[in-house]
């Protein structure tokens, strides 16, 4: 990276979002106690990249709130240019990659072979929906992994394989979460639906819905990219 990994990161993000999706986690974290110990690691993360990280600073963080084996990580500045360039989260080391190159996302895409869905700012894979107000309906846009920039997809097709193959799934204790999946390419996730509930942060709400990852798993389908805590 230009500016360096070593060195304390600014945040792209801005400060005052990740405090916002902080307290995000941490009211959700009491309203589904479920994901209550990833909603928590999730908020202590975004309030230290609020201060600014730097890669020993991630390593102190994960010490202090991440469970085992990610409390005894340890990733050398190679693993976290390796992730930016060939993001694989089946790493342990991702995690921690993840949390520090999110504060200084590239500003053109650097990943090595970009995928389908990968995202036109930075170029690392979409892991989400939102839906947006526009105009008498709303527009879905797909998240990005590491930068969160948003960008517009079809809702008629599937945006992995542009099958019309889809189906949706909700469940009364998430009104503002749905699962699309894909029966042609058997993928999946989730859309958060920011005319239902306009307080929700995207990262913060997916990461509470868990339950649905553990369902839409036992199906037999795949995400299109997990988040932090694996799912």
């Amino acid at each position: 990276m230009a500016n360096g990994i070593g060195r304390l990161l600014g945040s792209s993000l801005g400060r005052e979002r990740f405090q916002a999706r902080a307290q995000r986690a941490r009211k959700l974290a009491t309203r589904y106690p479920a994901a209550a110990q990833a909603l928590e690691f999730f908020a202590a993360a975004s309030e230290a990249q609020a201060e600014g990280l730097n890669l020993e600073g991630v390593h102190r963080l994960l010490r202090r709130v991440a469970p085992e084996p990610l409390a005894s990580l340890t990733v050398t500045p190679e693993e976290v240019e390796s992730y930016l360039r060939f993001p694989d989260p089946s790493r342990l080391s991702s995690v921690a990659a993840r949390i520090l190159l999110e504060q200084d996302p590239p500003v053109a895409p650097q990943v090595v072979d970009p995928p389908k869905l990968g995202c036109p700012r930075c170029g690392h894979p979409a892991q989400l929906g939102v839906l947006r107000p526009v105009a008498e309906g709303a527009a879905l846009a797909m998240a990005c992994s590491l930068c969160r920039q948003e960008w517009g997809v079809s809702r008629r097709v599937c945006p992995v394989c542009e099958s019309e193959s889809l189906e949706f799934y909700s469940a009364a204790d998430y009104p503002a979460t749905l699962i699309q999946m894909c029966g042609a390419c058997k993928t999946y996730f989730h859309i958060l639906d920011v005319t239902k509930d306009p307080e929700l942060v995207p990262e913060a709400d997916e990461i509470a819905g868990q339950p649905f990852d553990v369902w839409a798993m036992d199906q037999g389908y795949v995400k299109i990219f997990p988040n932090w805590v694996g799912l």
